[in-house]
């Protein structure tokens, strides 16, 4: 499929990006959708498809292969409304005065209109769309809640059963002499700092507030600035996805990544899991999976039971923590957690490879795993 796809594809469809995030309608998600599709087309079809002979030499007893690789896509919908579990909003204050949310475009804010964000941009979870008002009408007149605030991140579950806001600010919220870093509130005994206790006791009083008006939610708030976050709850959530028969149950962090639509993220993992299932039944022996980019072992609490052992690599330290929680968490213990770069990783497999004489490289990037004969298959999985 050549580049002319994408520019046809627009033309035959009519839906470009939109001029505003709030122009966006919902039912032409079908059509945006195909875009996506052939535009991911675009990028994979001819590298996918490209002769493993073009990539590695042998230099044993075997001739060239001329074996191509096999693909198979799977395009799995997502909800048209409220599918985001995760999201990132600007606040900004009007002309009038206003505190406002405002979504970042084009290196600029554009802010929410008057309209409930539930109608205007049903993107983010119906439980988000709801507390977004409330939460803007309650900090716009505590002024240690407002004063500096430039930000504010939410995150929540599936089943909506827990939610954690964010308020990311441009002024210190302790003093100097104050412990930085995370701050867990019901650990520490802050009195003598006089910003610090009241931007804690406003914003136990939302966290109250708002258990109150939903009763069956579990609100967490943390105040960040310069490297300090002021912890009232916990810095993270725990959700829970169900794979077969099984429910897999996984801590998410504050500021570290997880997959923003739950709804997808389970139909990759079923996808994934057959995938395996498929692999190991071609084998026809125990077979060991090299991760690359773990997170937070999202992928590998849900494989590793078909697997005789699983070495997972992820570089950030937040994500290294929770995949040893998500782990332990999921009673998985054949998997082994590296904190390590994956270009990096797989620079030494394939220099170890070399060195003994198997294969030759010409390594440009971690993409050449995919063509080294030494790993049997390479899945890819696209979520948008």
């Amino acid at each position: 499929m050549n580049g002319n796809v994408s520019s046809s594809g627009k033309k035959k469809y009519g839906c470009g990006a939109p001029a505003s995030p709030f122009s966006i309608d919902p039912d032409m998600y079908e059509n945006l959708l195909q875009l996506k599709v052939n535009n991911t087309l675009d990028l994979v079809l001819d590298f996918m498809t490209k002769p493993l002979q073009d990539e590695c030499v042998r230099i044993q007893n075997s001739p060239q292969s001329t074996e191509t690789v096999k693909t198979k896509f799977c395009i799995f919908r997502s909800p048209k409304r409220f599918f985001r579990l995760r999201i990132r909003l600007g606040v900004i204050r009007s002309s009038d005065g206003e505190l406002k949310f405002a979504i970042w475009q084009k290196g600029g804010l554009t802010p929410f209109p008057t309209t409930p964000p539930s109608e205007c941009y049903p993107i983010p979870a119906r439980i988000i769309c709801n507390i977004m008002p409330e939460l803007i009408n309650r900090v716009k007149h505590v002024d240690v809640l407002s004063q500096g605030l430039r930000a504010c991140h939410f995150m929540t579950t599936l089943s909506e059963g827990e939610v954690l806001i964010t308020l990311v600010y441009d002024r210190e919220l302790l003093c100097s002499a104050s412990k930085s870093g995370l701050v867990n509130i019901s650990e520490h005994n802050f009195t003598d700092n006089v910003n610090h206790s009241s931007w804690v006791i406003e914003a136990k009083c939302i966290k109250e507030k708002f258990e109150a008006t939903w009763p069956s939610v579990k609100f967490n708030l943390i105040g960040r600035c310069r490297g300090t976050a002021l912890v009232i709850g916990s810095n993270f959530i725990v959700e829970s996805l169900n794979l077969l028969d099984k429910s897999l149950k996984y801590r998410q962090v504050e500021g570290a990544f997880s997959n923003p639509n739950g709804h997808v993220n389970c139909k990759a993992l079923e996808w994934l899991y057959s995938c395996a299932v498929e692999e190991i039944i071609y084998s026809k022996s125990k077979v060991s999976l090299l991760e690359m980019y773990c997170g937070n072992c999202n992928h590998t609490c849900a494989l590793a039971p078909l697997f005789h052992n699983i070495v997972a690599v992820e570089l950030n330290q937040k994500l290294c923590d929770a995949a040893s929680f998500n782990l332990k968490l999921n009673g998985v213990t054949n998997v082994k957690v590296i904190q390590s770069d994956s270009e990096k990783v797989s620079k030494r497999i394939i220099k170890t490879y070399a060195s003994q004489g198997r294969y030759i490289f010409q390594f440009k990037s971690v993409s050449n795993l995919w063509h080294s004969q030494f790993i049997s298959r390479c899945v890819f999985a696209i979520c948008y």
